[in-house]
């Protein structure tokens, strides 16, 4: 019978760094460091990678977020390794 089951987990966060182009039509107000876009407008991305292990790995510094257009987007990828042998929870 069983009585308990402890779980244990090892979290990893790597930071990463990728430089994305942008096209459309916007504006930059230099003495206010704004974008600002016209009314049904539409500014899109170029493709690029999900893949973060062909991002750059980027340390601990700190990010000039007062250059021309900064962006900071947060991701999260689950995985776990699969275990083939594990015991089956519902059964129990």
């Amino acid at each position: 019978m069983c009585t308990g089951i402890s779980f244990h987990a090892l979290r990893g966060c790597d930071k990463k760094a990728k430089t994305i182009g942008w096209s459309g039509a916007a504006f930059y107000d230099w003495q206010k460091k704004q974008l600002s876009a016209p009314p049904n407008t539409t500014l899109s991305t170029y493709p690029f990678p999900i893949d973060f292990n062909s991002w750059e790995d980027r340390g601990n510094e700190k990010i000039d977020q007062g250059a021309f257009l900064y962006g900071h987007f947060k991701a999260f990828a689950k995985s776990f390794e699969l275990v083939p042998n594990a015991i089956d929870l519902e059964a129990l």
